[in-house]
Formats: C-alpha cells, structure tokens, sequence
C-alpha cells in the first residue's frame, strides 16, 4: 500500500459518510481529495525504444552531457530529457518499437 493511501482512503469514507456518495462534494472538498491523491497515484512511465535506452545509458555513465542527451533524444528540452533519463534509471519505462528522429533520418 502506497505511503498516503490510508489517508485518502479515509477522506473517501469520511465525504460518502457526510453526503452518501462523492459526487455531491464541493469544489473545494475535491480540491483537497485530489491534492491527497496525487502522491498516491503519480505513476509516471518513459515509452523509450532501444536506440533511447543506449543514449540514457550513455548519460548515465557520463559520456555525454544534458544538452547532447536532448539532443539525440530529438532536439527535446533538457528538463524533458533529465526526465526520460531519471525514469530510465529507477526502471519507470516501457520498450517500444516506434523510431526515432535519427532512426529515421539514417535511412
């Protein structure tokens, strides 16, 4: 179970007690539900294809930098690649089949 699963779970249970379902609750009751919710249920995954996967490992080993991590990532931003490469090392991505732009432009 998820570090603050109870907690929301509790919030559920306390909303469908006071008003028999969560469907009637105000804004500002699902405002703080989905403020405990989103810790638990943050599942971010990176689609990488073989090719992505090499450069990551490449970032990570430190051969090559941020910028050239964007780079042959596909012109990205280095936020957006810092992302895909933090994903790749604590094993949060799916391979897929899908080319990359210098996949394609090799042929």
């Amino acid at each position: 179970m998820r570090k603050h699963y109870r907690e929301l779970l509790n919030y559920v249970q306390e909303i469908e007690g006071k008003y028999g379902t969560v469907s009637l609750m105000n804004n500002l009751e699902l405002n703080h539900m989905l403020k405990l919710s989103y810790p638990c249920y943050k599942n971010e995954f990176a689609s990488l294809n073989q090719y992505e996967v090499t450069i990551c490992k490449k970032y990570l080993n430190g051969d090559i930098n941020v910028h050239q991590l964007s780079y042959y990532l596909g012109g990205i931003t280095d936020g957006k690649a810092l992302k895909m490469a933090k994903l790749y090392a604590n094993g949060r991505y799916e391979l897929t089949e899908r080319k990359n732009y210098w996949e394609l432009k090799r042929r």
